[in-house]
């Protein structure tokens, strides 16, 4: 899964200038990237996708990977088939993660039908920044795990504990991706 933030923006973020704690850093990031997106029940990025299937003789293919970013290519039992700006001219058309043949079918065969074609959103700005202050909550409690209160010469330090700031959920929520069942 791609990281969500980036170490030089959270090293800003944290005030540190030393490169000692740059593979802590990046390990934290890998995990809370993980997190969110496992959270949101999707990755964040735009990646290359292969749906390769058994033709059944219909003119459309709902992709299996939304939002659908750009068709490459569509090949039916190896053939090439064109892309179209119009429904009156023979060749594909991509319509709502729909992929819409005009003039051509999927023709019935095993997996002879390929469409290759790039996917996803990019990570919004905000949860960019949500998974940077997870992180920086990590990297600061790394010394303090399990600890919720400190006593030293008669004063008493005590932690807030909470897995993830009520903000920093407000704002994943947004983008939560529900998944029929």
């Amino acid at each position: 899964m791609p990281d969500l933030c980036v170490l030089a923006d959270v090293k800003a973020y944290l005030g540190l200038t030393s490169s000692a704690d740059d593979a802590v850093l990046s390990s934290i990031i890998s995990a809370e990237s993980a997190f969110i997106q496992g959270m949101l029940n999707r990755q964040l990025a735009v990646l290359p996708y292969t749906d390769q299937f058994c033709g059944g003789g219909k003119t459309g293919h709902k992709l299996y990977q939304s939002p659908c970013g750009t068709v490459t290519s569509v090949t039916v039992n190896g053939c090439a088939i064109p892309a179209t700006t119009s429904s009156t001219a023979a060749g594909y058309m991509v319509i709502k993660d729909n992929v819409v043949l005009f003039g051509y079918t999927f023709s019935r065969g095993n997996y002879n039908c390929v469409i290759t074609y790039t996917a996803g959103i990019t990570c919004p700005p905000d949860v960019a920044h949500a998974c940077l202050e997870l992180v920086a909550l990590k990297y600061k409690e790394k010394d303090r795990v399990g600890l919720a209160s400190k006593g030293l010469a008669g004063e008493t330090t005590s932690y807030v504990t909470s897995a993830m700031p009520e903000h920093v959920k407000a704002i994943l929520k947004n983008y939560r991706r529900i998944v029929p069942s």
